[in-house]
């Protein structure tokens, strides 16, 4: 028997995204670095019209999906967020033709008339990779004293503080991202590939 508590977990546990990770900086255009040293990307997904496919079309769309997020493993962790948004503004283009400008406005305004009624929704995903997370121990942090003391102190202070952030060196920063750069991942309907 299916338990409504079971179904409603899953919603309690959900929240916000800063809830789950916290941003310290950005690597790149495309990628941040989170305090406990996870590198992360949002990609926006198209989704799909399924009132429009027939059940043997959803379920391609389907394990398209499921094998396209199969290709991350267990160091990867991936969150879904869904925007709605009421009342979309319906976009035009110019057509020269007389006959299909006068349906386009006349749609127009039958989408106009229903405005309250329309949303749209927005997907987003965002893939944080937990693979290398920066890992200095005490005496690593203690040695950095005489070198660089202002990054060995903030090590130090964060050895003794509860909280998770990090701070990076340069050289860090750079390795990560000559690190992270080496793939690049495209989302073209459903099928992610990498380069």
């Amino acid at each position: 028997m299916l338990k409504l508590k079971r179904i409603v977990k899953s919603y309690k546990e959900t929240g916000a995204l800063n809830e789950h990770l916290g941003v310290f900086g950005f690597v790149d255009g495309h990628t941040f670095i989170t305090k406990a040293g996870d590198l992360g990307m949002v990609l926006q997904v198209e989704g799909v019209d399924y009132e429009c496919l027939d059940s043997r079309e959803i379920d391609n769309l389907t394990k398209r999906l499921e094998s396209a997020l199969k290709l991350f493993d267990p160091k990867f962790r991936i969150y879904q967020y869904l925007f709605k948004k009421n009342s979309p503004p319906v976009t035009q283009t110019p057509v020269a033709d007389e006959v299909v400008k006068a349906a386009i406005e006349n749609r127009l305004q039958y989408f106009a008339a229903k405005a309250q009624e329309l949303y749209t929704v927005t997907i987003y995903y965002v893939i944080v990779y937990e693979g290398f997370r920066y890992q200095s121990s005490f005496v690593d942090a203690a040695r950095k004293l005489a070198t660089a003391p202002m990054l060995a102190w903030q090590e130090l202070k964060g050895f003794f503080s509860g909280e998770k952030s990090r701070s990076y060196s340069s050289s860090e920063r750079s390795r990560r991202r000559s690190g992270s750069c080496g793939s690049v991942l495209r989302i073209s309907s459903f099928s992610l590939m990498t380069s």
